[in-house]
């Protein structure tokens, strides 16, 4: 599966178009890789399925876009309703260390 990074849609296989090309003097023709939607030439990534939510996801991704929006909102919700002191307390356990540490936070 492939991702394209203009349109965000997956796909099978990339199309395959010829380009023919000219700087006045020689004609030469190429082989392009494109999207198949939206025709954009190698600007698509191998994609993988989201863990999250099965949709699609560059592949070395964590989440895809939807899901990574998601937890920004709600992470932005959460963090909008610390007190200043809670927020340096935050910011203290976080400070070389993982949120998956988190229960061993004192």
């Amino acid at each position: 599966m492939y991702i394209c990074e203009i349109c965000a849609t997956a796909f099978d296989t990339p199309s395959t178009v010829t380009d023919t090309n000219t700087d006045g003097e020689h004609i030469w023709r190429e082989n392009l890789r494109t999207c198949p939607i939206c025709a954009t030439a190698e600007r698509f990534h191998h994609a993988a399925p989201c863990p999250n939510c099965d949709g699609w996801m560059n592949a070395g991704s964590i989440l895809c876009p939807s899901c990574r929006l998601s937890l920004k909102n709600r992470f932005t919700a959460f963090v909008g309703e610390l007190t200043a002191e809670e927020e340096e307390q935050l910011d203290a356990w976080l400070d070389g260390d993982t949120i998956q540490n988190r229960g061993e936070w004192t």
